[in-house]
């Protein structure tokens, strides 16, 4: 996932490993969103990580490899599918 500070944040999700699949861009209001992305999608193994992660929101544009489960990924790129809660 990468990721630019404007307004707001905006996120691109690329295709799951396939460059010809379609990606998709997301829109967050805040940073704790990118935070909760990363923690879910396992992008921090040690606390490198996270200040790495930091940084690169403080300086508003970084990315990170996200580790999801084809069901995360398909509701991240597709957030119609979201199932209501």
């Amino acid at each position: 996932m990468q990721f630019v500070r404007r307004e707001s944040v905006a996120c691109h999700v690329p295709g799951a490993g396939d460059a010809n699949s379609a990606t998709q861009d997301t829109t967050f209001k805040d940073e704790g969103k990118i935070r909760e992305l990363a923690r879910r999608g396992e992008a921090w193994q040690t606390s490198e990580d996270r200040q790495t992660l930091d940084y690169a929101i403080a300086k508003g544009e970084g990315g990170v490899y996200l580790r999801l489960t084809p069901d995360q990924h398909a509701r991240l790129r597709f957030p119609h599918l979201r199932r209501a809660r």
